[in-house]
């Protein structure tokens, strides 16, 4: 495929194997293995309105199995959305929501994992259990006036970052 990324001027190929469809906040996506990728990345992501030729080969040159979709699921399991850094490690992230926006995220999760670890008159505190990526910062960002990121202190600096940076345009 020749793959137009965001920004650039001329497309790159690439030969990736399609193993899966997946949606994310109103994008597509095809999920696939690209030899030339591996082995750092189990698989690649890549949207499909940014593919602006495709070229369909019937034979593939090493024939490695074909990941299950629970395989896929699995792989996917930790993260918001679709973007997942070979290093990128679990973190426990834990939000302290203010009342009563916090009853929103509370019946509209924002990852699988969250749970509920504290709740008072005011605010109710989150815990997930994910690899923070760009689609978690996103979606926290939906939340930045009521939200307060308690730890990791990484995505704690991340978030203030990006508020400094949002006051810094809007002067």
């Amino acid at each position: 495929m020749q793959y137009q990324r965001f920004g650039g001027k001329t497309a790159k190929g690439r030969t990736v194997v399609p193993h899966q469809l997946k949606q994310y906040n109103n994008r597509w996506y095809v999920v696939g293995t690209e030899e030339a990728k591996q082995p750092r990345h189990r698989f690649v992501v890549a949207p499909l309105d940014r593919i602006v030729e495709l070229k369909v080969k019937s034979e593939r040159r090493n024939a490695e199995p074909t990941p299950s979709a629970k395989e896929i699921r699995e792989y996917f399991s930790h993260i918001v959305g679709v973007s997942l850094l070979p290093e990128g490690k679990v973190q426990e992230v834990v939000l302290k929501a203010r009342k009563p926006e916090a009853w929103y995220i509370q019946t509209k999760p924002i990852h699988q994992s969250q749970e509920v670890i504290e709740e008072d008159d005011e605010a109710v505190t989150f815990r997930l259990e994910v690899i923070p990526n760009e689609e978690l910062v996103q979606q926290l960002m939906v939340y930045a006036d009521v939200v307060e990121v308690m730890r990791p202190a990484s995505l704690r600096k991340e978030m203030r970052e990006r508020a400094e940076s949002i006051l810094a345009l809007n002067k």
